[in-house]
């Protein structure tokens, strides 16, 4: 039974990984209306599967795991036929050895960059548990999800902005990147302070 639930997780983290490189390949496409209406049906169809189970008493750890497998797996299924689309229509005219180069180039900053972060974050982890042990450990995590609370719509929002960053830096227009960050950005840190501060006052400590 442990040995199923470390592989069942071990699968749903690669479909997770997967899942959010085709939506970041669908929003360079133009296509993040398709892809956010399919991860909100998502996480309904999931919440509801849940909700189910809860109520027949069949809901465990494996049951949870299994669910959103066979989600994601569905939604990957759909977000790769919506990404085939561009190759099908001629889209794409480079041979394999120049998407090679172009994606060892592009990719290799972001490697870097994910790897450096990889590191400190173990490293993060690891100088907590000699110093602080296991209690900590779960403070931590419970801080990080709250902060990922408070940035739960500036999140939803950040892939349409960074899509116009992208389409206006390929059209050369430096103004429209300039108006778009000196738009958004302040309202972005608005609604994240706003959620910070509500939750920092209603809390116990």
């Amino acid at each position: 039974k442990s040995s199923f639930l470390i592989l069942s997780t071990f699968i749903l983290s690669w479909l997770f990984v997967l899942n959010q490189k085709l939506i970041s390949f669908l929003d360079a496409l133009g296509k993040t209306i398709v892809s956010e209406l399919l991860m909100i049906f998502t996480r309904l169809f999931i919440t509801l599967s849940i909700l189910i189970l809860f109520y027949f008493k069949m809901l465990d750890i494996i049951n949870y795991v299994n669910i959103q497998n066979i989600y994601f797996i569905i939604v990957c299924i759909i977000l790769i036929f919506f990404s085939l689309k561009y190759f099908r229509n001629g889209n794409n005219s480079k041979n394999l050895k120049e998407i090679y180069f172009e994606f060892k180039k592009y990719s290799s900053p972001l490697f870097l960059a994910s790897s450096i972060g990889l590191i400190c974050s173990l490293a993060d982890r690891f100088l907590l548990q000699i110093y602080s042990g296991s209690v900590a450990q779960g403070y931590y995590s419970l801080s990080l999800n709250i902060g990922a609370i408070c940035i739960l719509v500036t999140a939803s929002f950040t892939p349409l902005l960074t899509r116009e960053y992208a389409i206006a830096y390929e059209d050369k227009n430096i103004e429209k990147i300039k108006s778009l960050f000196q738009k958004y950005t302040p309202l972005f840190f608005v609604f994240t302070s706003i959620i910070s501060y509500f939750i920092s006052i209603h809390s116990d400590l």
